[in-house]
């Protein structure tokens, strides 16, 4: 298998929060380009499509670069051949603030040796 990454991110709303679920979720790429898979809209079919034929996903080491950058460095956690870390709550501007928006990102890296991952984990750390 082809080592590949992406990174996902969730925006919690106080109202999506309520309802325990998220108020959109989908893709992020560079550029701050996101790919809603679920939002006010509903469902899209399309993202999830694009998603498995691997639209979304980024080379290892510009998406762990990408998700440094975001924050993604918290709850690293590795299992088998993947890795996945998680931001705290993004840093937003002041709409955002006023609107009761978190952001969250997720780092997702698969199909690396235990030494690759144990390597991005330490990038991860700091």
């Amino acid at each position: 298998m082809k080592a590949k990454a992406s990174i996902t991110y969730e925006v919690i709303t106080d109202e999506s929060a309520e309802n325990g679920d998220m108020a959109e979720h989908g893709w992020w790429l560079p550029g701050g380009w996101e790919h809603p898979l679920e939002d006010t809209d509903g469902w899209h079919d399309d993202v999830l499509a694009e998603a498995q034929a691997g639209e979304f996903d980024l080379e290892v080491g510009r998406a762990v670069r990408a998700a440094v950058e975001l924050g993604a460095i918290h709850e690293i956690q590795i299992l088998g051949d993947g890795l996945s870390a998680r931001s705290v709550d993004a840093p937003c501007d002041r709409a955002c603030i006023e609107d009761g928006e978190h952001r969250f990102y997720w780092l997702h890296v698969k199909g690396c040796s235990p030494g690759t991952l144990a390597r991005i984990a330490r990038v991860l750390r700091g």
